[in-house]
């Protein structure tokens, strides 16, 4: 098992279909605060992975699917190209996950429709947000009329 989680995550490949400055998980983690989540059930779900260069500061997202068991991240990760296949990672974990002197602790638990942060063997960081179980936004108000038009 422990294997298979190990090779869940990510790589930066081409398969990373949006680039923005450091941007893309600090919009994610605030949406997902901001609006709250429902329970995430057991099964393989929709995910957006966002890896973070932070020697560029850049921030690349991506779709993907994940199994999610007991509230945990508990299967291999899937990404999603753009012919819409779903292709392993190029990437693995870091290998100090697997250490057993000054060893890096993964957290696969999910909080507020979100994963820890995960780093992988390039120094990239990862998260994964389970975007189908992001709560609607509130309903805006609506305008008055023109009060000219009254």
């Amino acid at each position: 098992m422990r294997k298979i989680i190990l090779l869940l995550f990510i790589g930066t490949t081409v398969f990373f279909q949006a680039q923005t400055k450091g941007s893309c998980f600090i919009e994610y983690y605030e949406l997902f605060i901001s609006r709250g989540v429902k329970a995430i059930p057991d099964g393989v779900q929709n995910v957006i992975v966002t890896v973070r260069d932070t020697k560029e500061n850049t921030c690349f997202a991506t779709m993907g699917h994940i199994e999610v068991k007991n509230g945990k991240i508990a299967g291999k990760l899937t990404l999603k190209n753009r012919a819409g296949e779903y292709v392993k990672p190029k990437t693995t974990l870091h290998p100090k996950y697997e250490a057993s002197i000054n060893a890096l602790k993964a957290d696969y638990s999910i909080t507020n429709g979100m994963s820890h942060n995960f780093l992988t063997k390039d120094m990239k960081v990862v998260n994964v947000f389970f975007i189908d179980y992001l709560k609607p936004a509130p309903p805006s108000l609506t305008e008055a009329p023109d009060a000219k038009k009254l």
